[in-house]
């Protein structure tokens, strides 16, 4: 489905086993607000990006108490969102499961004023030759992440787990990261070009990285 209108709403819908070029079982281009919630996005799949959805240019963007289970795409396993550095997506109470993208297993976000994470579980998603296991945020103000718990996530190249990019600021709060794992460097996660980072009450069990040094995390 293409969309340009004012605003969408999807509640307790079930996408299963579509594709596409471009977000495998959903593309909302220009909209004013996107709300998702209490839905499924099992096994979709996308050519380029956006395993289940694509989302561009929209204003503000809400995914509440919705699963994303085994979607594939190049990039954006499970969500591409890309917006021109004024919108705000919000991801509260939902799930991300065995996720694959060659990029981001999971998510990736692109130009964002600001990004929250709240209460939400990534598990065993992967990024099969590049960054983000769970997921990528570039060039945010903000970056958010809350009671939120990282298990089991791979990444060929940076950020077993979570890879911010040019991010002014980033928290991450009473969360947990386990078992992720990186090629390169971060086995939890891994910034660059980022202003400030604030870790708060999150724990860091068994992480792994071909860096040693930065099993956890780690600037470059």
């Amino acid at each position: 489905e293409n969309t340009a209108i004012n605003g969408i709403m999807i509640n307790h819908c079930l996408f299963e086993f579509n594709f596409a070029k471009e977000g495998g079982a959903m593309t909302v281009v220009d909209s004013t607000s996107v709300i998702i919630m209490g839905s499924n996005f099992n096994q979709n799949k996308a050519a380029e990006y956006g395993g289940s959805m694509n989302v561009e240019n929209s204003l503000k963007c809400i995914i509440q108490f919705t699963a994303f289970q085994s979607n594939i795409a190049s990039i954006g396993g499970g969500i591409k969102a890309k917006n021109n550095g004024h919108e705000t997506i919000f991801i509260l109470h939902s799930t991300f499961t065995n996720n694959i993208g060659k990029q981001a297993g999971a998510i990736d976000i692109q130009t964002t004023a600001f990004v929250q994470i709240n209460s939400s579980s990534f598990q065993n998603n992967s990024a099969t030759s590049g960054s983000g296991g769970a997921l990528i945020t570039n060039s945010a103000n903000d970056f958010v992440c809350t009671f939120s718990h990282f298990q089991n996530n791979n990444a060929k190249q940076q950020g077993g787990s979570v890879y911010v990019i040019g991010t002014e600021t980033v928290t991450v709060r009473k969360s947990r990261f386990e078992n992720c794992t990186s090629h390169l460097h971060g086995g939890a996660m891994s910034y660059k070009n980022m202003l400030k980072l604030q870790i708060v009450y999150t724990r860091f069990n068994s992480m792994i990285s071909e860096d040693l040094i930065s099993s956890s995390l780690v600037k470059h």
